[in-house]
């Protein structure tokens, strides 16, 4: 008996039949590779675009749908948005589903009459997908707040997150254009200009203005809303959170930008950790034992923070948060610091005195691993030789400067004015002679101001001294009434410069100049001084200078440093590394003093420790925390060798500043990377002007029923320009449309909400109008709003409402069509 074979026997095509795809499969037809291939690929197609397989597909999707549903009411759309719908693996899904619908409408080829429905629905689908992916990689959304009277083109994209860095290169000299000159950089100059009212775009000018001289570098990052010790695997594995339902958030499989991220130009950057929301917590002050010369021990608190409670902390330049000192009954000193970076740390225990004589003492700067001592018996007489010439040289441009400001004011205001229609000829040729006549008057002041210039600077490196070969420069400016202390500036190469000051006799009080990781102290011999001196400097001074002086500094290691002064002189630095015993310091001295530390906790900033805030704890979800969360992310960033850890938290202003408070920066042996952690910046090609926004409210009710905002739409080439649209009116149900000057994209610009009036006298008013009269108006504003627009660019809304149109249509036909559905579906 003949056993069946599986192989199906060859169909034989008569002639007037036509065969089915199926029985295409079936056919073999030797020695023809083209009907090979065709015949495996029409099989390819078939399974990737079989029903079954898209049944299964749309049943798993439909199931996350609801998952992430569940989440987004356990969570808020924040979590659901960042690990299910914009996760890697979401995204493969709706991939595959597009392939299976692809697959389905290619594998009826060549296509009939009656696929018309079943297309038009497959397409519909295939477009509506396509259009959500350009939306997801390629739209923005973003906010503006723009105050009355003034201008906005920057907004913030509160979606994303970014790591922003600006870098000083203060061992590079500026380069500077021929065409420059300082009356453009100094006086600001606004054509026709009344004192009365309110630029348009002087704020906007500013901003600009400062992403010039500071570009920044920007690295995007992944983080989420989770803290990261959250997303530990072995966490959600063993179900140790508080929270019942936080076992259905996906995190393991969520990407997140940890490690390095950034390494180009000496620079490297590494995401330690994330706190998606913080809190900050107080800790206990710093508790010290000591022994003086008394046979009894003494406890000081050093509590950082706060306000200074002593007249003697505001007599020096301003109460600083991070340094709090006391003293004894017998007048000894102790001091206590918190460093604000590894630099500062170093310099505390590895600056020492060069040994310059002179009775005024010296001062002995420290940038890098370098020590550069300067006298200040030189100083001085530099100071007093050159300030007369300064002031001199100071007052001369200025005053050209104000002549030139108004010799452009003139030349634009003729520019500005018409001849008269009746001797139009006459009127012109003398138009034109007072141009020449100013332009003339213009170049010979800008002559004048280039030879000052050139004075200043000649002056400039007569009164300067070079810190070493760092490129850096010293300048004493003065000295303080009435102590031992002095200001001076260290400038840069680049034209950039920051004070320093520093004190001899509380030398606690010495500030850092973060910009170009340089510090100082002040050194004086008081024996000598008071032998001297004639009692030009207070006798209080220099008994502060005799006594003993005990320095205690928290280092960003998280290391406690201490530094002893006796008599003006450095005795012993050195790192406390066991707290638990007594430490001897200085015993050869004639002031020995014996250290204890009773109570150390290490603090983030001036007297607080950053603590995650979890949002698995009741008290902490997000649907009942009322304020914004507040992350932080830690940073150990790189720069020419030298590495600092730290924490950044959200840079909450929206105005690009090189100035921001919670930036960090990082000194390098020829540059300085500034830090920071900011709203993602959107720039929209286009500058809106805020002429005035109006608000309404119900009868009897404080709630707003509507409000709007009337704006002008500007050029991005040329601010000062007249409008090219003017009085555009934005309102909650209708958008403005605006068009990006740079890129050709559409925005969609929407009445979002507005900040709260503010009245003459808050800071709010004072600084953004304070007095001044607003464009088009006789009489200051009583009150001044900030309106906020939500700015939207979508590039794939046609398509999703294409696609959509589609898939209503093709169903409907599918439906409706009842031969067509049978044949289609006895096909499929």
């Amino acid at each position: 008996m003949k056993k069946k074979t599986k192989n199906k026997p060859d169909v034989v095509k008569k002639e007037g039949t036509v065969l089915s795809a199926d029985d295409m499969d079936h056919v073999n037809v030797p020695g023809n590779t083209a009907v090979t291939v065709r015949r495996r690929r029409s099989r390819l197609l078939r399974k990737l675009g079989s029903l079954k397989f898209g049944i299964g597909l749309m049943g798993i999707l439909t199931l996350i749908l609801a998952w992430a549903t569940f989440v987004e009411n356990t969570y808020d759309a924040t979590f659901a948005r960042y690990y299910i719908y914009d996760s890697w693996w979401f995204e493969s899904l709706l991939t595959v589903l597009g392939v299976n619908l692809l697959c389905s409408a290619l594998a009826r080829w060549p296509w009939k009459k009656i696929h018309l429905p079943f297309l038009v629905a497959h397409f519909g689908i295939i477009i509506l997908l396509i259009g959500c992916w350009g939306t997801a990689h390629f739209g923005r959304e973003a906010e503006l707040s723009v105050y009355e009277g003034e201008m906005g083109r920057f907004a913030a994209d509160f979606a994303k997150t970014e790591l922003a860095f600006t870098t000083l290169d203060f061992h590079k000299p500026k380069e500077s254009s021929e065409k420059e000159t300082l009356s453009s950089q100094t006086v600001p100059f606004y054509p026709a200009h009344d004192s009365h009212l309110k630029p348009k775009s002087e704020l906007l000018e500013q901003q600009l203005e400062a992403m010039k001289q500071y570009p920044r570098t920007t690295v995007p990052l992944t983080l989420g809303p989770l803290n990261w010790q959250d997303c530990a695997a072995w966490n959600w594995l063993s179900g140790g959170f508080s929270h019942k339902y936080s076992l259905f958030l996906p995190v393991m499989f969520t990407k997140r930008s940890s490690g390095i991220v950034y390494s180009q130009n000496d620079v490297r950057l590494e995401i330690v950790d994330y706190y998606a929301d913080t809190t900050l917590k107080p800790v206990e002050p710093l508790k010290v034992l000591t022994l003086w010369k008394s046979s009894d021990w003494e406890t000081f608190e050093l509590p950082l923070g706060g306000k200074a409670d002593s007249m003697e902390e505001r007599i020096y330049r301003q109460f600083d948060p991070y340094t709090k000192s006391g003293t004894t009954p017998n007048g000894e000193r102790i001091a206590f610091k918190l460093a604000k970076s590894m630099t500062q740390t170093r310099a505390f225990c590895g600056i020492r005195p060069a040994g310059l004589p002179g009775k005024w003492g010296e001062v002995v700067v420290r940038q890098g691993d370098g020590n550069y001592g300067f006298s200040m018996e030189e100083l001085l007489r530099r100071q007093e030789e050159f300030a007369p010439k300064f002031e001199e040289n100071r007052e001369k441009i200025r005053g050209t400067q104000i002549k030139i400001s108004e010799e452009q004011n003139r030349l634009i205001a003729s520019l500005k004015s018409r001849p008269v229609e009746e001797d139009e000829k006459k009127e012109s040729q003398e138009k034109n002679s007072v141009q020449t006549e100013i332009q003339a008057e213009i170049d010979r002041l800008e002559s004048e101001l280039k030879t000052f210039q050139t004075e200043r600077e000649t002056l400039f490196q007569k009164i300067r001294r070079p810190i070493g070969e760092t490129g850096l420069m010293l300048e004493l400016v003065r000295m303080i009434p009435g102590s031992l202390a002095a200001v001076f500036r260290v400038s840069a190469q680049d034209g950039t410069s920051q004070s320093l000051y520093l004190f001899a006799d509380a030398p606690e009080n010495n500030t850092f100049c973060d910009r170009f990781g340089l510090t100082g102290v002040y050194f004086v011999d008081p024996v000598r001084l008071a032998e001297e001196d004639s009692g030009a400097i207070p006798p209080a001074s220099l008994e502060r200078i005799r006594k003993p002086r005990l320095e205690l500094l928290q280092g960003t290691d998280k290391k406690l440093y201490y530094r002893y002064w006796v008599n003006g002189l450095f005795h012993k630095t050195g790192e406390i590394e066991n707290r638990d015993q007594e430490i001897l310091i200085a015993n050869d001295s004639e002031a020995p003093v014996k250290l204890k530390i009773d109570t150390f906790m290490p603090q983030d900033l001036p007297g607080i420790r950053i603590e995650p805030r979890s949002v698995f704890q009741k008290e902490y979800a997000p649907k009942e925390r009322k304020q914004r969360p507040a992350p932080r992310i830690r940073v150990r960033a790189t720069v020419e060798g030298v590495e600092e850890e730290f924490w950044l938290a959200r840079d909450e202003t929206l105005i690009y500043s090189p100035d921001n408070e919670e930036a960090r920066p990082v000194t390098g042996k020829t540059k300085t990377v500034t830090f920071s952690f900011p709203y993602t910046q959107v720039d929209l090609g286009f500058c809106l002007y805020l002429r005035k926004f109006e608000q309404a409210f119900d009868p009897g009710t404080g709630t707003a029923a509507h409000y709007a905002s009337v704006v002008d739409l500007h050029r991005i080439d040329d601010l000062s320009a007249s409008a090219v649209e003017r009085g555009i009116r934005i309102q909650m149900n209708q958008p403005g449309m605006f068009q990006d000057q740079l890129t050709g994209r559409k925005y969609r610009v929407y009445q979002s909400s507005c900040s709260l009036p503010y009245f003459p006298g808050t800071p709010q008013y004072d600084s953004k109008l304070g007095g001044l009269l607003l464009p088009m108006e006789e009489t200051p504003r009583d009150k001044l709003y900030a309106s906020l627009f939500s700015i939207n660019y979508d590039p794939g809304r046609g398509m999703k409402y294409m696609g959509c149109l589609m898939l209503v249509l093709g169903s409907i036909w599918l439906l409706w069509g009842k031969n067509t559905v049978t044949q289609t579906g006895r096909e499929c």
